[in-house]
């Protein structure tokens, strides 16, 4: 009888080696591609299997096609850097080491599968060619169609959509956590009655964005205080890194998976299709059968018909550089230039909020309302323009005085702004330092309600795109629209507050939101709700995500912005904590 066991064990041993079947990784030494018969033993291999025993990935390299990655256009497109994460004869695995670019998955906030997805047409149309040439180039049509079984959610069992056959595409819930590619082992846990696996918080799964893609304002992680432990309880940091989009849908039909940046696979948390943050990192088979690897360092090669050695041998280490930039300047704009502006005596705001979770930068006064100093907040200081916003919420009213369709264009918030306020306000010195803004209004971004034409204002407010611009000081989302966020809390000008607490949510970075809640006070944002009778705005918390208000709703404030001609003014220094901008 144990002989008959050892027997029939061997022989499925020797099935499962030479049927190729997931074991093979662990039973045969590592499959290996040769250059060519005079190459020098020059090979690539699979990845070290279930990675590092710190938990990272531990693997080849190749530099395969190209495309923009500095964020500087002008010096041309850089080498794209691929993980190899499977060998099979000549064919070979890839996964891009960076997030490549930031694009939603879908364009629209409806029900789709990954066959039907915006972003898979993209893939193989457009960044395939982008970064591989066109047909009739060296490296495009060794891409391998590839077979791809969509999987439903295995949590909430979520329709995937059918088979379906690609060049590029994303990678799936289950091959996150697949230890022959390199990655952790999975994790299990039972939810609802359901027993699954999903990757847990690792190294190996961390992602972070090519300085083009970090300019794209993908969500990063800021602060070098937000970590995760992995299982090991070993600590992974994760600052500088993003979250990436896999192609397993999530809860819903309209919602799909990701990757942390923690490099956890989430089966709690999944993202609406058209969320605007979403870093895409490719994969593909590619056919290297007959090129020529060329060595570059140790684990890392190029393809000699495709580039030169010396392109892929320059080519930047954007880890290094985002980490480099939010150590140094707390911001990504630091990336592509020094935090100092033109005008040399004010600066740019902290990009995306400082560690606590607050609005962090200079502040002026300039015009006087109600018998007070205004105190602005200083947005942006860029091409000889500084672009100021009101502290406080300078005064409360209806964004419309009637119950009919009233857009920014005709609204009575911008009329009084332009009028009353902007006469009252400033005297005939400081509006001369004034500039006219050209205002675009654009629909609303959820509903596409219509917002109007275009306007020329000297006083606005800000649009639902302006309240998460990190380069204003803001922080961004998780989710399709502004959350809270001390960075965006208001309070009125009657009112300086001293006392506050928490208010028991988190910021997106962890961060506790502290507030006055008896004293913040919602403020209007410019743009139409979910039909033409309602209009954005931040609530206390510093959220807009779900509170649009009917327009003569008078119980919201608003905060005016102006920008001024940096070559007009001057800063006069005053007894108190701010200085006062004056024309000259």
């Amino acid at each position: 009888m144990k002989m008959f066991k050892k027997a029939a064990v061997t022989i499925i041993l020797m099935c499962m080696i030479l049927g190729g079947t997931g074991w093979e990784h662990r039973v045969l030494a590592k499959q290996e591609i040769q250059k060519t018969p005079d190459s020098d033993n020059v090979f690539l291999s699979d990845p070290k299997y279930g990675g590092t025993s710190k938990g990272q990935w531990k693997g080849d390299r190749i530099y395969l096609g190209s495309y923009e990655q500095d964020g500087n256009t002008g010096n041309g497109k850089e080498a794209v850097c691929w993980r190899v994460l499977k060998v099979l004869g000549n064919k070979v695995l890839l996964l891009s080491e960076y997030a490549l670019d930031v694009k939603p998955y879908h364009e629209k906030n409806e029900n789709v599968t990954w066959q039907d997805s915006d972003i898979r047409q993209w893939l193989n149309e457009d960044f395939l060619y982008e970064v591989f040439g066109n047909p009739e180039d060296q490296l495009v049509d060794r891409v391998c169609a590839t077979k791809l079984k969509n999987k439903k959610n295995v949590r909430y069992g979520t329709y995937a959509g059918e088979t379906t056959r690609d060049k590029i595409f994303l990678l799936s819930w289950e091959e996150t956590f697949k230890e022959e590619y390199g990655f952790t082992r999975r994790c299990r846990t039972r939810s609802g009655g359901v027993t699954f696996s999903y990757g847990g918080v690792s190294d190996s799964r961390v992602c972070y964005p090519t300085c083009y893609a970090a300019l794209k304002n993908p969500l990063i992680t800021r602060d070098p205080e937000v970590r995760r432990n992995n299982k090991k309880n070993l600590s992974v940091e994760g600052l500088g890194s993003i979250y990436w989009i896999l192609r397993t849908p999530g809860s819903k039909e309209n919602y799909i998976t990701y990757v942390s940046r923690w490099g956890r696979t989430t089966y709690n948390f999944d993202s609406p299709v058209d969320h605007l943050e979403s870093c895409i990192r490719p994969a593909l088979w590619m056919d290297l059968s007959g090129l020529d690897i060329t060595k570059i360092s140790t684990d890392t090669y190029c393809i000699k018909e495709d580039m030169p050695y010396t392109k892929a041998e320059q080519a930047k280490d954007y880890k290094k550089l985002i980490i480099h930039a939010l150590g140094s300047e707390t911001r990504v704009s630091a990336v592509k230039g020094s935090r100092s502006t033109k005008n040399g005596f004010l600066r740019n705001p902290v990009w995306g909020g400082n560690k606590r979770g607050e609005w962090e930068g200079d502040r002026v006064l300039f015009g006087r309302y109600r018998n007070e100093d205004i105190l602005w907040r200083v947005l942006s200081t860029d091409h000889n323009r500084i672009i100021l916003m009101s502290e406080y919420g300078i005064e409360r009213m209806a964004y419309s005085t009637r119950k009919k369709v009233n857009t920014w264009e005709k609204s009575n918030a911008r009329n009084w702004l332009n009028t009353s306020f902007y006469n009252i306000a400033f005297h005939e010195g400081e509006k001369s330092v004034i500039l006219l803004n050209d205002t675009i209004n654009k629909a609303n971004p959820l509903y596409g309600t219509d917002n109007g034409g275009n306007t020329k204002d000297y006083v606005w407010l800000l649009s639902w795109e302006d309240c998460m611009r990190e380069d204003y000081g803001f922080t961004r989302s998780e989710g399709r629209g502004p959350a809270e966020s001390m960075t965006r809390v208001c309070y009125p000008t009657s009112y300086r507050p001293e006392f506050k607490r928490i208010f028991g949510k988190n910021d997106v970075n962890g961060n506790p939101i502290v507030i006055c809640k008896e004293q913040a006070v919602s403020w209007w944002l410019r743009e139409a709700g979910f039909d033409a009778y309602h209009t954005l705005n931040i609530n206390r918390y510093g959220d807009a995500l779900r509170h649009e208000q009917p327009e003569c709703t008078s119980a919201y404030y608003v905060r005016p912005v102006i920008v001024l001609d940096a070559n007009k003014i001057r800063l006069e220094s005053k007894d108190g904590r701010y200085p006062k901008i004056c024309p000259r």
